[in-house]
């Protein structure tokens, strides 16, 4: 039986001849010729007229996945226990001990994998043949746990093409397993560590999902979530399979993103320590032009005496150290750039903030690094005379930049401590040098403004290259030389480079190892 798939239009019918369609055979063997037209029955017969035929109708059902196989179930559903003991009844304990084993092997492959490849048998396969489909009973079993055999409209159809998974249910493929568990315990004295161990449900991903509703709705699900690039995605297959907790159960943090979240921590736990008494004093205090507390800090006194050149020059140092590490670090990501900033971070007990009218006078108080620009609006109110409220803005300057009322302190750089400045937004009229200032700020005794206003420090992390504090980074070394230069000065004849010699018991003797310079008289 020949297939004739190959379309002639209607206008060549009358010049087309069949051995040209057949490639030279004569189609003495007998054709089929399968017309697909949606025309008038006349067509048709006008059309088998022409090749001296008469047209008989073919049974096709309209379901079109039928007319490309025929599935076959069995007649009477019967449960995977009562299949399973005719089979132990119908075939030697041989046989049956070797399908058995192969359909744990199918059932296991179904339950772990959700590949569609294991949910199709090749009837033609042969270890199938030879270990299942010999066995008499062996295919019931199958059909109970919701196999159909698919046979093609061509070709053999005493046997089935395939065997497929129509029917799907977990529970059903769950009892078919246990009942040949409980037979190769029972009947073939299948120890336990000889049995396969119980199989994890497989993960369902977009691109191994079985094309079922509801496999369909999760991987769509799975496709709309916003997939971040930056972020660790890691899981544990093997911790899932052997039932064990897995690891990267806190959203895949890398190992970057776990060293900053401790240190965040640990920072969070400083602030507690540090900041547990800002709220509940303020410290604020209102001073007059001219009038203010004075820093005992040495090194804020050595800042203000440098010069703007000096100051400038600093900055610029600073700024071009920033840049070559930048291009000598190489690729960093975010976290990376986070940990080492918190590295080097210090967390202070409060910053310190001073308020600058445009009168001259200024408040002091103190605030924590995370209280918000608002919380500092409402203390200034909360210094003005009930008779002179009047709206004002606060920047910092230069350059004239506005604070935001919605972030912190340290956002806003503020932090240890900052100067801001008071903009009106109306005339207050004639008023005296801070009348607009509570009385009571300005007479604070002075003990209190005698007080350190500068905020205590503490590193996140403690540097353990750094000497201690009480170690003279010049012992033995009365000129300040570095440990090189006391190398090379041991090397050239135990002279200091460029200062002058120690004094030894043997002065006489002293020229002869060297000259005044510190090099001896053989060094060229």
């Amino acid at each position: 039986m020949v297939c004739l798939r190959q379309v002639a239009p209607y206008n060549e019918w009358g010049s087309t001849t069949l051995k040209s369609m057949l490639d030279g055979d004569d189609g003495g063997a007998g054709i089929l010729l399968t017309l697909d037209v949606t025309a008038s029955k006349s067509v048709i017969e006008k059309a088998a007229a022409s090749l001296n035929i008469k047209p008989e109708p073919m049974d096709i059902s309209e379901d079109v996945s039928q007319q490309n196989a025929v599935h076959r179930q069995p007649s009477n559903a019967m449960s995977p226990a009562e299949v399973w003991s005719a089979v132990l009844s119908s075939n030697f304990d041989t046989a049956s001990k070797s399908c058995l084993m192969t359909l744990l092997k199918i059932i296991d492959n179904i339950l772990s994998r959700s590949d569609p490849k294991v949910r199709c048998i090749r009837y033609g396969n042969p270890n199938f043949q030879s270990k299942v489909a010999s066995c008499k009973g062996a295919l019931e079993f199958l059909y109970s746990l919701g196999f159909v055999s698919t046979y093609a409209v061509f070709g053999n159809m005493s046997e089935p093409e395939s065997l497929e998974l129509k029917n799907e249910s977990r529970q059903v493929l769950l009892r078919g397993r246990e009942v040949l568990i409980l037979s190769a315990k029972k009947d073939f004295g299948v120890e336990d560590d000889d049995l396969p161990k119980m199989p994890m449900a497989p993960v369902i991903s977009t691109s191994t999902a079985l094309k079922t509703p509801a496999a369909n709705t999760a991987a769509n699900s799975s496709r709309t979530q916003e997939f971040n690039i930056y972020k660790g995605h890691s899981t544990n297959i093997a911790a899932q399979q052997a039932g064990a907790p897995d690891p990267y159960a806190d959203k895949s943090l890398s190992t970057t993103e776990r060293a900053l979240q401790n240190l965040e921590t640990k920072k969070r736990n400083m602030e507690k320590q540090l900041q547990s008494s800002v709220e509940v004093d303020r410290c604020l205090i209102a001073y007059l032009p001219g009038d203010g507390p004075v820093t005992g800090s040495s090194s804020a006194v050595a800042q203000e005496s440098k010069g703007d050149s000096s100051l400038l020059a600093g900055r610029m140092k600073r700024m071009e150290e920033e840049r070559r590490k930048r291009e000598e670090g190489g690729f960093t990501t975010k976290a990376m750039r986070d940990l080492e900033r918190m590295k080097k971070a210090k967390v202070y007990s409060h910053a310190q903030i001073r308020i600058n009218f445009p009168d001259g006078s200024h408040l002091h108080a103190r605030f924590l690094p995370t209280e918000t620009i608002s919380t500092v609006y409402d203390i200034v109110r909360s210094s003005f005379e009930t008779n002179c409220q009047s709206d004002f803005e606060l920047y910092v300057a230069p350059p004239r930049r506005l604070l935001t009322d919605t972030k912190t302190l340290e956002d806003e750089g503020l932090v240890p401590a900052a100067k801001i400045h008071v903009s009106w937004k109306s005339n207050l009229g004639d008023l005296t040098i801070g009348g607009f200032l509570r009385k009571e700020l300005f007479n604070v005794n002075s003990n209190a403004k005698n007080i350190s206003i500068f905020p205590e420090s503490k590193p996140i992390m403690l540097d353990k290259k750094a000497p201690p504090s009480n170690a003279s980074s010049t012992v033995g070394n009365d000129d300040g030389q570095s440990k090189e230069e006391q190398l090379m000065a041991r090397m050239m004849g135990k002279g200091l480079l460029g200062g002058k010699k120690k004094s030894t018991g043997n002065a006489g003797n002293a020229g002869d190892i060297g000259d005044k310079k510190g090099k001896p008289k053989w060094f060229k």
